[in-house]
């Protein structure tokens, strides 16, 4: 998702479908960081912010989760199955739902 990706402590985003029990699906982004940037929901925040103000509410991901690189396909694109299959780590999540 190249709004992702503009933020200038990212170094690649990749975006997938979560199963959500209200609407079927939500986005989730992976992102992965220039060292030195701060692993917090702070920075989750801001990359989310940037993202916002160039895309439609419904494409803002809900979930964020910081990865140290991705999992690659044979052809060097980021593999979605495999990003989906992992242990997850810490997730923020961003939904407007929380109670």
């Amino acid at each position: 998702m190249a709004s992702l990706d503009r933020h200038d402590g990212g170094v690649a985003a990749a975006v997938v479908a979560v199963p959500d029990e209200v609407l079927g699906e939500e986005v989730k982004a992976f992102l992965q960081l220039r060292n030195g940037i701060a692993v917090e929901r702070r920075t989750a925040e801001r990359i989310l912010g940037q993202a916002g103000a160039q895309l439609a509410r419904f494409k803002v991901p809900r979930y964020v989760e910081f990865v140290d690189g991705f999992p690659r396909t044979p052809s060097e694109r980021v593999s979605k199955p495999a990003l989906r299959e992992r242990d997850p780590g810490v997730t923020y999540d961003f939904s407007p739902r929380r109670s």
